[in-house]
């Protein structure tokens, strides 16, 4: 399966997923049949930080919508198509790798990011998120930058 880097972002090497998807590395990761999707996406903005209100309205933030537009381009790079049906969701939040080598001690709490991560996918990965009948969110290994570490299945 071709892999390819994203400058900025730092993969933990051999690291294997508990649920048996094999080695991440950085980048996005077709089957040849398109029915599992892998992308290892930038550090998500935080679900507190993803509404405004603006002018009365309920909005997306900045930090919402340039974190949409960066898995959009990734997505449009690599010529993803949706997954028709209902699909399974498993996502991996990685804190980031302090500059001493350690796991950093601030990061998102796991929930916050699943929403933020749904909506990014929406159209991508999937036509709409009523398609997730199953998700799996773990924290895991730290890496520079943080990373979201996501596979998409069929179900």
């Amino acid at each position: 399966m071709p892999q390819d880097d994203l400058a900025g972002v730092g993969a933990v090497p051999g690291w294997q997923l508990p649920w048996g998807a094999g080695v991440f590395r950085v980048g996005v990761v077709c089957d040849g049949w398109r029915r599992m999707i892998r992308l290892t996406l930038l550090y998500p903005v935080s679900a507190n930080r993803y509404w405004r209100v603006f002018g009365g309205r309920v909005v997306h933030s900045t930090e919402a919508r340039k974190y949409r537009e960066d898995v959009a381009a990734k997505a449009r790079k690599k010529e993803l198509q949706p997954l028709a049906g209902p699909v399974s969701v498993h996502v991996a939040l990685c804190p980031e790798l302090t500059k001493k080598g350690e796991t950093s001690k601030t990061r998102l709490d796991l929930d916050n990011c699943l929403k933020v991560a749904l909506d990014a996918l929406q159209g991508i990965a999937f036509s709409n998120d009523k398609q997730v009948i199953k998700l799996v969110a773990e924290l895991g290994p730290a890496q520079i930058g943080g990373a979201l570490l996501v596979e998409v299945k069929a179900a």
